[in-house]
């Protein structure tokens, strides 16, 4: 493990469907990172077909599969235009947490640049404390919104 605790990169593997999900949740201890991120084997190498496909990575900690993962699905579609080489902007479809996002990576020498839609964003309403007596709608000194 690295000095000073787990590092907040992700690690991420070809899907070949070889490991079961304890293991899975090994793979980050053994390479002393928060999580893991397991991306179909076709996917790893740089040879999925169609980019209107998703592609359901799954994401792991030590102790269980995660529903979704920030730092992971950055990393699911970087990881493999980094493995295959070739400049230029690359398509893909990712399926995280039920969501299909589409995304792109660009790859110029060693560098490779991941960037999504995450698709509509729903905010829930804000709620306004109990002891807010205030009938505006911008909250006021000493209550707001909780």
């Amino acid at each position: 493990m690295p000095e000073g605790g787990l590092r907040r990169e992700s690690h991420v593997l070809p899907d070949d469907g070889r490991l079961d999900d304890a293991e899975r949740c090994r793979v980050p201890v053994e390479h002393g990172t928060s999580h893991a991120v397991f991306v179909g084997a076709d996917v790893a190498a740089g040879t999925a077909g169609d980019p209107g496909l998703p592609v359901p990575p799954r994401f792991f900690t030590s102790a269980g599969e995660l529903p979704a993962c920030g730092h992971g699905t950055v990393a699911a579609p970087a990881w493999p235009a980094r493995r295959t080489g070739g400049e230029g902007r690359r398509s893909f479809r990712l399926r995280a947490s039920g969501r299909d996002f589409d995304g792109w990576t660009v790859r110029a020498g060693a560098r490779v640049t991941t960037s999504f839609d995450p698709g509509p964003v729903r905010l829930p309403a804000p709620h306004r404390s109990s002891s807010s007596q205030s009938s505006t709608s911008q909250p006021s000194s000493g209550s707001g919104w909780t």
